[in-house]
This record gives C-alpha cells, sequence and structure tokens, in this order.
C-alpha cells in the first residue's frame, strides 16, 4: 500500500518544479527574451552603408553541412557563377531571413553553392520622408546591385524579392531593361491590397470615403503632404499583425498554455523578434499603396491613371 504522505510529497514536489519552470520561462520570456533568440547567426560583411541603406555579403559557411528542418545537408564548396541579391520589402527587419539555424534563407542559399548578397533597407526617420519608389528603384537598387558586381566580378545577377521587395525587382527590371538580370525570383508580392485581411477592409473603406470627398470636394490623397504619411515601426507591427488578427492572438495563447516548454518559448521569443519589431516606412514611398487603394476609385484604370501621375514616380 503506498505512503500516502510520500505519495502528497511527490505531488508538490512535482506542482513546485513545474511552477519554477513555468515561471522562470515567463521571466525570460518578458525580461530577458534576446536571451532566447536564435536569429541572425549566420556570420556576414557589410561592404558598404550609406549610413541607412546597406549591403551584405554572406561568405561560405564553415560547416560541411548543415540541418533543415531534421533533414541533414551537404554543403556545395563549388559555388555557382551567377550571385543572388536578396531585395527584401520596406517595414521588415533582416532577420526574416535568418530567423532559425535550421530555417534560414541565407544559410540554405549558400549551403546550395550561392554566392549571397542581401540589401538591408535600414530604419528611416522623418528625415528620410522624401523617399520614394523612385529613390529606391531608380537610385539605390541600381547602385548597390553595381557594388555587388565590382565584388563579385559577375554581371548576371539574380534577385530574389519577397513580397514589396518583389515588386521592387520587377520595377527595377522593367524601367531599367538591365540585360543581366538572369533570375527574378518573386514571392508573395501584393496584387490586390483590398483581399488583406482586416487591413484590406480597412483600405476599402478608405477608398470609399476618399472617393466620396473626391467627387464632392475635388480633394485627393495626392495633395497631402508626404510626411504625413510617415509610417513608424509599431504601426507597421499593428498593421502586418491585423492581416491575421486571430493567428495573432492565438500564437499568444499558445505561449500560455506551453509555457513549460522551453524550446517552445524560444521559438516563439525568436518569431517576436522578427514581428514585433517591425521598422519604419518613409513616408513617400507609404504613398503608392495609398494612391492604389483608395485615392479615387477602384477600377484598374484609374489606379493605373494614380501610379502614372504620383510625384516622384517616373516610368
Amino acid at each position: 500500500m503506498p505512503d500516502p504522505l510520500q505519495y502528497a510529497f511527490n505531488k508538490v514536489s512535482g506542482l513546485t518544479r513545474q511552477t519554477a519552470l513555468y515561471a522562470g520561462n515567463a521571466f525570460d520570456r518578458v525580461f530577458r527574451a534576446a536571451s532566447l533568440v536564435q536569429a541572425g547567426q549566420t556570420p556576414f560583411e557589410t561592404l558598404y552603408t550609406d549610413g541607412l541603406v546597406s549591403l551584405r555579403y554572406y561568405p561560405p559557411l564553415a560547416e560541411d553541412f548543415i540541418e533543415l528542418d531534421g533533414e541533414m545537408i551537404d554543403v556545395e564548396r563549388t559555388p555557382h557563377k551567377t550571385p543572388i541579391v536578396i531585395v527584401p520589402p520596406l517595414a521588415v527587419n533582416m532577420l526574416i531571413y535568418d530567423l532559425f539555424p535550421q530555417r534560414s534563407l541565407v544559410r540554405f542559399l549558400r549551403a546550395k553553392g550561392f554566392e549571397v548578397y542581401l540589401i538591408d533597407w535600414g530604419v528611416p526617420t522623418r528625415q528620410h520622408s522624401h523617399y520614394n519608389l523612385h529613390t529606391y528603384v531608380a537610385e539605390l537598387l541600381p547602385a548597390y546591385l553595381n557594388r555587388v558586381r565590382e565584388h563579385s566580378g559577375e554581371q548576371k545577377l539574380s534577385l530574389h524579392g519577397w513580397s514589396l521587395g518583389g515588386m521592387f525587382t520587377l520595377f527595377y527590371s522593367a524601367l531599367s531593361r538591365d540585360q543581366h538580370i538572369r533570375n527574378a525570383i518573386v514571392l508573395g508580392s501584393p496584387i490586390d491590397s483590398h483581399a488583406s485581411g482586416l487591413m484590406g477592409l480597412m483600405y476599402q473603406r478608405v477608398s470609399d470615403v476618399a472617393d466620396f470627398v473626391r467627387k464632392r470636394t475635388g480633394f485627393r490623397l495626392h495633395d497631402v503632404k508626404p510626411h504625413w504619411f510617415h509610417s513608424p515601426g509599431w504601426a507597421n507591427t499593428i498593421g502586418f499583425k491585423l492581416t491575421n488578427p486571430i493567428g495573432s492572438v492565438m500564437g499568444y495563447w499558445e505561449l500560455i498554455v506551453r509555457l513549460g516548454d522551453r524550446d517552445f518559448v524560444a521559438s516563439h521569443a525568436t518569431t517576436s523578434a522578427f514581428l514585433d519589431r517591425m521598422v519604419a516606412t518613409p513616408a513617400a514611398s507609404c504613398r503608392m499603396p495609398w494612391y492604389a487603394c483608395g485615392s479615387t476609385t477602384n477600377s484598374p484604370k484609374a489606379r493605373s491613371r494614380s501610379a502614372k501621375t504620383s510625384p516622384g514616380w517616373r516610368m
């Protein structure tokens, strides 16, 4: 027959250990989150910076193999001739490209033998409110691609653009007619902003209101001063989460439920290091989505006219 006192002692000891584990994980997640973050571990060199925008180069990996979602991948030592240049979107921090050691785009591309470069758009302030799409597509992007060519010794490049970075890639290719762009990889670039969850509904309402005001007063969003459109990092974080509000809430609920799982807590902290640290977007570059989504009407013809007549944008 089991000893009741021993049983009670074991039960209390187990609850005490579990409580201590939960409390320790909660404390680290709230007050020492940086110690849990696994992102940004792949070494890189900063080849050039103008004080805001910088060019990264990821040198060959020291390991002979890497882990990718539980599988081991051999690191190729013979590099491909054509370098790949990652063109990020605005508003995001660069941790997304090196989020986990076992789920890192730059690490994977390096292991597959690609010479990897990344253009980091930096953290713009209100001093950069005049930066528009022309600044990024017709000035900064070609200048930094030339620096990649100088460093790599290769003229042909492959561009990898995600979200707005994909639009930058397409705009640059069309505007410059650069014959040395061998491949353009475009992922998740917006096509219909009105379909972007709650943010899409907001765009629709803004469009309706803007159209109502324009018809009765002649006022257009084109007339608003650029610096009024400056989007701080915290606003971009909220906007990004509003594209999937239920998923955002459930993520924190799952954290509470699995607070005793140290690996999950570390994973949550790492993901949050990206999601909760969005960076500001220059005001003038913010105006183009607003023009397209809500400055006149929802017709393709009106959106095309808006894009062509926006200040600073030249085709």
